[in-house]
This record gives C-alpha cells, sequence and structure tokens, in this order.
C-alpha cells in the first residue's frame, strides 16, 4: 500500500509491507523503501515532470501539424502518473 497525502504545503509519504511467517524483514524494509521513493520522487520532481509533458504533449502536436489540446484540457489540474522500478 501507498499514499500519499497533500496538506498546507506538506507531502506525507506513506508506504507499507506484508510480513508473512517467511518474510525477510531486511528484504521488506528495502522494498518499503522502494514504494516510498517513487512518490518521494514524484513530489521532489513535480514541476519538472508536469513540464516535460506539457512539453511533449507540444511536440507532439506539432509533428502531427495539429493544434495542441494539452493546454486546455485539464486547465488549472494536475495529474502524474508514475512509473518507478
Amino acid at each position: 500500500l501507498r499514499t500519499i497525502r497533500l496538506k498546507n504545503g506538506v507531502a506525507e509519504v506513506r508506504a507499507g509491507a506484508t510480513l508473512l511467517f517467511d518474510s525477510n524483514p531486511e528484504d521488506e524494509e528495502k522494498e518499503t523503501e522502494l514504494k516510498a521513493s517513487a512518490f518521494r520522487d514524484a513530489v521532489l520532481n513535480s514541476n519538472k515532470i508536469v513540464e516535460e509533458a506539457k512539453n511533449g504533449g507540444q511536440k507532439l502536436a506539432e509533428a502531427k501539424g495539429e493544434e495542441s489540446h494539452t493546454l486546455r484540457a485539464g486547465r488549472g489540474k494536475n495529474v502524474v502518473l508514475i512509473d518507478h522500478q
């Protein structure tokens, strides 16, 4: 389970693990830190990620000879999807 809570300009990141009778605590701790690092990286780099997404949409539209809808769709809203390995 991974969650992030944004409140008053502070991001609270939580990640958990499932411990079973044959779990290795050190491995579970590493996995939990990896899970939390995806959110941490997203928060720390959010402006860069959003800007790259906007620029990527603009460049794609220009390559297709179309008007970019990237800046219109969802105006005022930001959604960041992170694939973190």
